[in-house]
Formats: C-alpha cells, sequence, structure tokens
C-alpha cells in the first residue's frame, strides 16, 4: 500500500501510532476550520452537545471547559480516536459532563432527542451513506435543534492526491439538498479561506 492510500485510510480511520500522528497532524491542520465551525455553534453553558468524528478529543475538551451544566459527547469509529478522546477527557468523563462512544454516524448510540447541537468537521467524505446518516443526526437533535456539517468542497479536494482513496467529495449545493432531504429547514451556507483550501459549513435546523 502506497503512503497515499495509508494516509487516506488513517484519516478515514486512524489506526495504532499512525493514526496517532494522524490525530495531531489532524488538530494542527484543522485548527482554522474547527474553530470557524464552533465559533457558529456558540456553546452555551447549558448546552447538549455531540460531535461526530472527534479525532482525539481536543475540541470536545474545549467545549466542555465552556459547558457548566450541560452535556458534550463524541462518537467516532477509530478505535484508536476513542482511546485517545478518553485519556484527554478523563476528568470531564469522570465528573458525567462529557461521553465519549465508538459508534458510526448510520447508528449513533444515544436515544432521541438527546442533543440540541451537533456538529462535525470533515468527516462526510466517509460517510458509507449519507441519507441514513443525516436521519440518525435527525433523530438524536432536539426540535429547533442546530446541525453543523463543516467539508471541503470538491473543487478543491480532489486537488490533493489522497483523496481519490476512499474519498466522496462534495459540493456545497449537494451537502445541502442531502440535509433538506433529511427534514431539516432553515438551511444556510458559511464559507471562508484556510490558506489554499476552502471552508464550508452547512448550518441547519431541526
Amino acid at each position: 500500500m502506497g503512503i497515499k492510500e495509508t494516509l487516506a485510510r488513517n484519516f478515514r480511520q486512524p489506526s495504532g501510532l499512525m493514526g496517532k500522528l494522524v490525530g495531531l497532524f489532524m488538530n494542527k491542520g484543522n485548527d482554522f476550520m474547527n474553530r470557524f465551525t464552533i465559533d457558529f455553534l456558540h456553546p452555551q453553558s447549558s448546552d447538549r452537545i455531540l460531535e461526530i468524528g472527534f479525532g482525539n478529543g481536543k475540541y470536545m475538551h474545549e467545549i466542555a471547559g465552556k459547558i457548566k451544566t450541560g452535556f458534550v459527547a463524541g462518537v467516532d469509529f477509530s478505535k484508536t480516536m476513542v482511546a485517545q478522546a478518553r485519556k484527554r477527557n478523563y476528568t470531564y468523563i469522570k465528573q458525567g459532563l462529557m461521553d465519549i462512544k465508538l459508534g458510526e454516524v448510520q447508528q449513533i448510540p444515544f436515544e432521541n432527542e438527546s442533543f440540541n447541537k451537533v456538529f462535525t468537521v470533515n468527516t462526510i467524505y466517509f460517510w458509507p451513506n449519507p441519507d441514513s446518516g443525516l436521519k440518525e443526526i435527525h433523530r438524536i437533535l432536539k426540535l429547533d435543534g442546530q446541525l453543523i456539517i463543516s467539508f471541503r468542497s470538491k473543487d478543491k479536494m480532489e486537488k490533493l492526491g489522497f483523496t481519490k482513496h476512499g474519498f466522496t467529495l462534495y459540493e456545497t449545493q449537494q451537502v445541502m439538498e442531502l440535509v433538506k432531504k433529511a427534514g431539516f429547514r432553515d438551511i444556510r451556507v458559511e464559507s471562508t479561506v484556510d490558506r489554499m483550501l476552502d471552508v464550508n459549513c452547512v448550518i441547519a435546523v431541526k
């Protein structure tokens, strides 16, 4: 397996030592993108927030520090990242302010209407079935809850060699249409530039 295939596999599902290194790389490479997203998430002290695909849990940790009476949870299908995130957030988990679970977007391991905000950054490329994933997000969101899906556009991502391996790329309009199909409303997009790439946040309400 070549280096591009190895990178792509670990961006999708970080594993082992390489996965840990990829987690650190993603923190640095996607820091602007995560912070741009969290600005629109606007965490409040009583929020119940779910992150889908949390890497090593850095941004969950930061959000939990802003929440007093709320709750932060995460779902990721990488055992390596779940272990890393649990270690990083041990204190918050022990205090009952956070829960980190191994799982996938098409079968989110939480009850109906558990959260009022859900966000995910750079994961939609790896969802095996976006329709079922979005229906699951709709299920676990409270009425009037907010969804933010952040991604880089197909036009920009396809210029990166490794995205030929296991990535499904989207333009902004495609993601907006998927979100609408899943039953969300008040759909809008917020975009900016991050170095040579773009950042797109599709924001919607249940």
